[in-house]
């Protein structure tokens, strides 16, 4: 129910988050049609990139159950449909939108791989294995620069 995705309901301000918002084609129809088509509305911010919806409102022109009659009206508009592994299709759209899922199994491959190595890596140093300890050791250097690499847009 669209109703679950109202995240915070104030007198005058409302706020949702929906995966379907992530879409920037279905948040940009979504925005014009509150900013023109509903009276009251004060102002209407769109993040696709957080799929949040924050709406502020005249709360006496607007009341909360006009608000929930309207949330429930955009649940068919906004409710995501599976398509198959990995692809979602908002209604109303014709291409599915691919998710990425792989790249983050394989980020999760590699963290994996890294707490493994490090961990090993100092188990064979704590047995006194210095030659497993150092090529243990070189391979979690490596897969941190792997890492380090893989994430430096966001450093």
């Amino acid at each position: 129910m669209f109703s679950d995705a109202i995240a915070s309901f104030l007198d005058g301000r409302i706020r949702f988050r929906h995966a379907a918002l992530h879409d920037p084609d279905v948040a940009a129809r979504l925005h014009d049609y509150l900013t023109t088509s509903l009276p009251g509305v004060r102002s209407a911010r769109v993040n696709s990139r957080t799929g949040s919806l924050l709406l502020e409102y005249d709360p006496e022109v607007l009341d909360r159950s006009t608000l929930l009659d309207l949330a429930a009206r955009a649940e068919s508009l906004l409710a995501p449909v599976r398509e198959g592994k990995g692809e979602t299709r908002v209604p109303g759209e014709s291409r599915p939108v691919r998710h990425r899922s792989g790249r983050v199994s394989a980020r999760r491959a590699l963290n994996r791989s890294m707490l493994v190595t490090l961990a090993a890596s100092v188990l064979f140093g704590a047995l006194g294995r210095e030659r497993a300890h150092v090529a243990l050791g070189a391979a979690f250097a490596a897969l941190s620069t792997a890492h380090l690499y893989s994430v430096r847009k966001c450093l």
